[in-house]
């Protein structure tokens, strides 16, 4: 009975991965009559075998099904052979799937005492036929084939009549597919029904031991964990909608490396080799409601980026981009990109390695930059996109010396001859930088300033030595009227 229940558990998991996306399982109905002219009751065929250890080592029993060798209809053909002998007996699954006049994606699982490792599968004059290796069987014992055959893909209505089961014979041929045996372990309380169309339910927690070995699903439709009710769109559904203790956060999908190891570690490592189409290509994609509680990613420590980061909007969205090419200088900008996914590299925000920070703009008419006083309600300070620059107030801290100076004892005044001789070859101020100059490199607002205090205070004397000249001539001017 445990047996029983083992292959009903097994032949559920078997079915469930190995079946199409759509998980569509075709009821077998079995007509008695045809059932009872095969004289096996409700199987489709049975065989005692005796003296097996007489036949070459190398020979195989041959179940001959009435199965069509067409394709498959979109799930995978399966039936359960058990053989009950003096020492050892067993239940299997055999699964397999036609698709373009050639057996793919053949399985075989086995529970129970048994010592052959392979299975045969091949196409014998239209019809399939499985070939289980001599050393499968003791000196003698019992083999069946049962009824619940599921998903045939045939119309012959004919095909759970006659099916036989040969003593060991050898067999050859260009169209026989090899199959490997697996032998899972599974502890179920299932119930025996339909196991085509019903769940497994495990009855207590269980452990799969791989021992080191490799889990492979071949062929495979979408797998669910969770409670799934909506049409799987992924190989890999998890949807964590209970909390099984109170204390630990809730995760779908979680990941942890203690391996203490020299080449690099991924906790999810995923790659998207496709390329070509119009479709996107997500390496991860992760979707949250809006709140100031919800994430779509968090990540403690370093993070690195290879390529660009787009933040998306409702009204378009920004590219977080960096240099593509090796002899570009290093940077990253910021640049918008269109709702018609037109991206204005005119309009980034750069920066690059060397500290330069650069402001692109497409108009004159543009603000460039600008820092806006919600006290106020308007800009206080402003960068157009011709160069302009507007604000309320500037200091400038100036890197020389205030031109104080000039009131100094010590302070060298030319005199206006000199001062008049000067201007005429130079045709500017002392001091001051020429038209070319300032045409050429700009003028530093701070510098020119304090030329110009300089200058002021210079006339400053000027018109004090002046001022003394005419006091002295009105002096002068006053004797002579007096006289």
């Amino acid at each position: 009975m445990k047996t029983k229940k083992l292959l009903i558990g097994l032949l559920s998991v078997f079915l469930a991965f190995q079946s199409s996306a759509q998980n569509n399982f075709t009821d077998l109905k079995v007509d008695k009559q045809v059932e009872f002219k095969n004289g096996v009751g409700l199987n489709l065929a049975s065989k005692y075998l005796n003296d097996i250890n007489s036949y070459s080592a190398d020979s195989y029993v041959i179940i001959r099904t009435n199965m069509d060798y067409v394709n498959s209809n979109g799930s995978m053909t399966s039936f359960r052979v058990n053989y009950w002998g003096y020492t050892n007996n067993w239940e299997m699954v055999v699964g397999f799937y036609i698709w373009n006049n050639d057996f793919v994606g053949q399985n075989a699982y086995c529970v129970g005492i048994h010592q052959f490792d392979h299975l045969k599968i091949f196409n014998e004059n239209g019809k399939v036929s499985v070939a289980i290796p001599r050393n499968a069987f003791n000196n003698y014992g019992s083999i069946t084939v049962h009824k619940d055959v599921s998903n045939l893909a045939t119309t012959n209505p004919n095909h759970l009549n006659n099916w036989t089961i040969s003593h060991p014979t050898q067999i050859q041929g260009t169209n026989i597919k090899h199959i490997n045996i697996s032998s899972p372990s599974l502890n179920t309380n299932v119930s025996e029904k339909n196991i085509a169309t019903h769940d497994l339910v495990l009855s207590a927690n269980r452990i799969l031991n791989l021992n080191s070995k490799d889990l492979r699903f071949t062929n495979a439709g979408n797998i669910a964990i969770g409670d799934q009710t909506t049409p799987l769109i992924a190989k890999l559904s998890v949807n964590a909608n209970t909390v099984t203790n109170g204390l630990s956060p809730l995760h779908g999908i979680f990941s942890t490396l203690t391996a203490n190891q020299n080449q690099d570690q991924y906790g999810i490592f995923s790659r998207v080799l496709t390329s070509g189409g119009t479709g996107k290509r997500y390496g991860i994609y992760s979707e949250v409601p809006f709140g100031a509680s919800n994430f779509a990613a968090y990540f403690k420590g370093k993070t690195q980026v290879r390529g660009d980061i787009i933040q998306e909007g409702g009204r378009g969205s920004f590219i977080f981009h960096q240099a593509w090419l090796a002899s570009d200088m290093n940077f990253i900008s910021i640049t918008p990109q269109k709702l018609n996914n037109e991206v204005d590299f005119n309009s980034s925000l750069t920066l690059r390695e060397n500290g330069e920070l650069i402001k692109g703009i497409n108009s004159n008419s543009l603000k460039a930059f600008s820092v806006f006083s919600h006290i106020l309600s308007k800009d206080v300070f402003r960068v157009m996109g011709d160069g302009k620059v507007y604000a309320t107030e500037i200091n400038v801290r100036l890197a020389s010396e205030f031109p104080d100076y000039v009131f100094e004892d010590s302070y060298k005044l030319l005199s206006l001859k000199s001062l008049e001789t000067y201007i005429q070859e130079n045709k500017k101020l002392p001091n001051m930088p020429s038209a070319k100059e300032v045409g050429n490199k700009g003028m530093n607002v701070g510098q020119i300033n304090t030329l110009l205090v300089e200058k002021v205070e210079e006339l400053t004397l000027y018109t004090i030595q002046q001022q003394k000249l005419i006091d002295e001539l009105l002096q002068r001017i006053d004797k002579i009227e007096n006289k």
